[in-house]
Protein backbone atom coordinates (compact mmCIF):
# COMPACT_ATOMS: atom_id res chain seq x y z
CA UNK A 1 0.00 0.00 0.00
CA UNK A 2 1.46 3.55 -0.72
CA UNK A 3 1.79 5.78 2.22
CA UNK A 4 0.72 9.00 2.12
CA UNK A 5 4.28 10.55 3.26
CA UNK A 6 3.90 14.09 1.42
CA UNK A 7 1.22 16.91 0.62
CA UNK A 8 2.72 17.07 -2.97
CA UNK A 9 0.47 14.81 -5.09
CA UNK A 10 -1.09 13.42 -2.31
CA UNK A 11 -3.55 10.24 -3.32
CA UNK A 12 -7.33 10.18 -2.05
CA UNK A 13 -7.63 6.48 -0.50
CA UNK A 14 -10.54 5.51 -2.94
CA UNK A 15 -7.61 5.54 -5.72
CA UNK A 16 -5.64 3.41 -3.53
CA UNK A 17 -8.90 1.10 -3.05
CA UNK A 18 -9.49 1.74 0.28
CA UNK A 19 -12.53 2.40 1.85
CA UNK A 20 -12.25 6.02 3.14
CA UNK A 21 -14.76 4.49 6.12
CA UNK A 22 -11.68 2.67 7.59
CA UNK A 23 -10.57 4.29 10.94
CA UNK A 24 -6.66 5.32 10.67
CA UNK A 25 -5.03 3.19 13.42
CA UNK A 26 -1.24 2.96 13.81
CA UNK A 27 1.06 1.63 16.66
CA UNK A 28 3.37 3.84 18.26
CA UNK A 29 6.35 1.39 18.91
CA UNK A 30 9.73 1.63 20.48
CA UNK A 31 12.73 -0.73 18.73
CA UNK A 32 16.08 -0.91 20.39
CA UNK A 33 18.92 -3.18 20.94
CA UNK A 34 18.78 -3.74 24.79
CA UNK A 35 16.52 -2.60 27.68
CA UNK A 36 19.30 0.46 28.38
CA UNK A 37 18.92 1.81 25.02
CA UNK A 38 18.70 3.51 22.68
CA UNK A 39 15.57 3.96 21.37
CA UNK A 40 13.21 4.61 18.60
CA UNK A 41 10.37 6.22 18.68
CA UNK A 42 7.93 6.18 15.63
CA UNK A 43 4.78 5.13 14.38
CA UNK A 44 3.71 2.23 12.04
CA UNK A 45 0.63 0.46 10.51
CA UNK A 46 2.82 -2.46 10.84
CA UNK A 47 5.61 -2.25 13.48
CA UNK A 48 7.49 -5.93 12.49
CA UNK A 49 7.85 -5.00 9.12
CA UNK A 50 9.42 -1.53 10.02
CA UNK A 51 11.45 -3.77 12.28
CA UNK A 52 13.21 -5.66 9.54
CA UNK A 53 13.26 -2.73 7.42
CA UNK A 54 15.76 -1.46 10.55
CA UNK A 55 17.07 -4.17 10.92
CA UNK A 56 18.37 -4.99 7.66
CA UNK A 57 20.47 -1.97 8.49
CA UNK A 58 21.78 -2.33 11.18
CA UNK A 59 24.04 -4.40 12.85
CA UNK A 60 22.59 -4.93 16.19
CA UNK A 61 19.85 -7.34 16.90
CA UNK A 62 16.85 -4.97 17.08
CA UNK A 63 13.50 -5.88 18.93
CA UNK A 64 10.08 -4.07 19.68
CA UNK A 65 9.77 -3.64 23.47
CA UNK A 66 6.69 -1.76 23.10
CA UNK A 67 3.55 -0.98 20.64
CA UNK A 68 0.49 0.97 21.48
CA UNK A 69 -2.21 0.78 18.87
CA UNK A 70 -4.11 4.08 18.77
CA UNK A 71 -6.18 6.64 15.94
CA UNK A 72 -4.02 9.27 17.53
CA UNK A 73 -0.50 7.59 16.57
CA UNK A 74 0.73 10.72 14.93
CA UNK A 75 -0.07 12.68 17.90
CA UNK A 76 1.24 10.25 20.45
CA UNK A 77 4.75 9.85 18.66
CA UNK A 78 5.13 13.68 18.19
CA UNK A 79 4.23 14.38 21.95
CA UNK A 80 6.76 11.32 23.22
CA UNK A 81 9.64 12.97 20.64
CA UNK A 82 8.97 16.26 21.84
CA UNK A 83 9.26 14.51 26.06
CA UNK A 84 12.19 12.96 24.90
CA UNK A 85 13.82 15.72 23.80
CA UNK A 86 16.57 16.70 26.19
CA UNK A 87 17.64 12.92 24.86
CA UNK A 88 17.67 13.21 21.38
CA UNK A 89 20.45 11.68 19.21
CA UNK A 90 19.51 11.66 15.78
CA UNK A 91 15.82 12.22 14.27
CA UNK A 92 13.76 9.15 16.01
CA UNK A 93 16.58 7.91 17.97
CA UNK A 94 16.86 8.87 22.19
CA UNK A 95 19.51 7.71 24.64
CA UNK A 96 17.06 6.91 26.85
CA UNK A 97 16.46 2.83 28.12
CA UNK A 98 13.14 1.36 27.47
CA UNK A 99 11.41 1.88 30.21
CA UNK A 100 11.92 5.83 29.82
CA UNK A 101 10.73 5.60 26.19
CA UNK A 102 8.01 3.39 27.65
CA UNK A 103 7.03 6.26 29.96
CA UNK A 104 7.10 8.93 27.36
CA UNK A 105 4.79 6.94 24.88
CA UNK A 106 2.09 6.24 27.92
CA UNK A 107 2.30 9.74 29.18
CA UNK A 108 1.97 10.83 25.42
CA UNK A 109 -1.18 8.63 24.83
CA UNK A 110 -2.73 10.28 27.94
CA UNK A 111 -1.55 13.63 26.78
CA UNK A 112 -3.18 12.81 23.12
CA UNK A 113 -6.75 12.00 24.83
CA UNK A 114 -7.45 15.65 25.45
CA UNK A 115 -8.47 17.24 22.01
CA UNK A 116 -7.27 20.78 22.51
CA UNK A 117 -3.53 18.73 23.03
CA UNK A 118 -4.67 16.85 19.89
CA UNK A 119 -5.27 20.16 17.88
CA UNK A 120 -2.29 21.75 19.13
CA UNK A 121 0.28 18.97 18.72
CA UNK A 122 -1.16 17.78 14.98
CA UNK A 123 -0.19 19.13 11.90
CA UNK A 124 -2.48 19.77 9.13
CA UNK A 125 -1.44 17.17 7.18
CA UNK A 126 -1.79 14.66 10.09
CA UNK A 127 -5.54 15.68 10.44
CA UNK A 128 -6.10 15.82 6.14
CA UNK A 129 -4.90 12.04 6.39
CA UNK A 130 -7.20 11.05 9.85
CA UNK A 131 -10.22 12.54 7.84
CA UNK A 132 -9.39 10.65 4.33
CA UNK A 133 -9.12 7.69 6.59
CA UNK A 134 -13.08 8.30 7.82
CA UNK A 135 -12.22 9.72 11.29
CA UNK A 136 -14.68 12.13 12.56
CA UNK A 137 -12.59 15.53 12.12
CA UNK A 138 -13.84 18.97 13.04
CA UNK A 139 -12.65 20.62 9.58
CA UNK A 140 -13.20 24.42 11.03
CA UNK A 141 -10.25 23.03 13.85
CA UNK A 142 -8.49 21.84 11.02
CA UNK A 143 -8.70 25.21 8.97
CA UNK A 144 -7.65 26.90 11.95
CA UNK A 145 -3.94 25.17 12.26
CA UNK A 146 -0.89 26.49 10.11
CA UNK A 147 -0.47 25.00 6.73
CA UNK A 148 -1.47 24.75 2.62
CA UNK A 149 -5.50 26.34 3.05
CA UNK A 150 -6.18 25.53 -0.43
CA UNK A 151 -4.86 22.11 -0.34
CA UNK A 152 -6.70 20.84 2.61
CA UNK A 153 -10.08 22.77 0.75
CA UNK A 154 -9.24 20.52 -2.55
CA UNK A 155 -9.16 17.38 -0.31
CA UNK A 156 -12.50 18.00 1.34
CA UNK A 157 -14.32 19.15 -2.20
CA UNK A 158 -12.61 15.93 -3.92
CA UNK A 159 -14.30 14.02 -0.76
CA UNK A 160 -18.08 15.69 -0.67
Amino acid sequence: MKRLDHLHGITLLEGLGLKPSCRFSAYVYVIATSSNGPCKVGYSTCPEKRLKLLQAGNPHYLEIFCQVKSDWSHCIEREAHRLLRADRMHREWFDVSVDVARGAVSKAEQLCEDPAIRKERMSRYDWMTLYLRGVDVDLEAVRSVPGNPSLLESVVRRRS
